[in-house]
């Protein structure tokens, strides 16, 4: 399945809404940020986090690698794999327990990991910046 769009920032409650809704009812919870620096990854968790818990404080986790979120009764997992230099590194954070626990899973720069990712539980997230300034969102998933 995919669905594409075209939003500026004051309007990604719209892919939010997508996202939770195939969290909720597809079953997929682990969703892979791709795109240029700056171009919106950690503003598109903030917005997902505070749908949920409008106090949460969401930070770019690119020098923690992993940053964790209470939302209300729900964790969600930020992380950031840009400084990661190989599977081992990535490993020795602890990456596979996260995604044990079946809760939103957020990850920025996932090149180094994805093949390994079971397809089923998998978002691809593509964001780029249009000529306009507005962002242009891929969601995409297998069905």
């Amino acid at each position: 399945m995919k669905k594409e769009f075209q939003l500026s920032e004051d309007q990604l409650q719209i892919l939010v809404s997508e996202l939770t809704r195939i969290y909720e009812q597809e079953d997929r919870f682990v969703f892979l940020l791709n795109g240029d620096l700056g171009a919106g990854k950690t503003s598109l968790v903030k917005e997902f986090c505070k749908a949920l818990d409008p106090n949460v404080a969401v930070d770019s986790p690119t020098f923690s690698i992993v940053n964790v979120y209470s939302c209300s009764d729900l964790k969600v997992y930020h992380m950031d794999l840009y400084r990661l230099e190989s599977v081992e590194e990535i490993e020795d954070i602890g990456f596979w327990e996260y995604l044990d626990k079946k809760t939103p899973v957020f990850i920025e720069w996932p090149a180094k990991i994805a093949d390994l990712l079971p397809e089923e539980d998998c978002v691809n997230v593509e964001i780029t910046v249009n000529s306009q300034g507005w962002r242009d969102y891929s969601v995409f998933y297998s069905s």
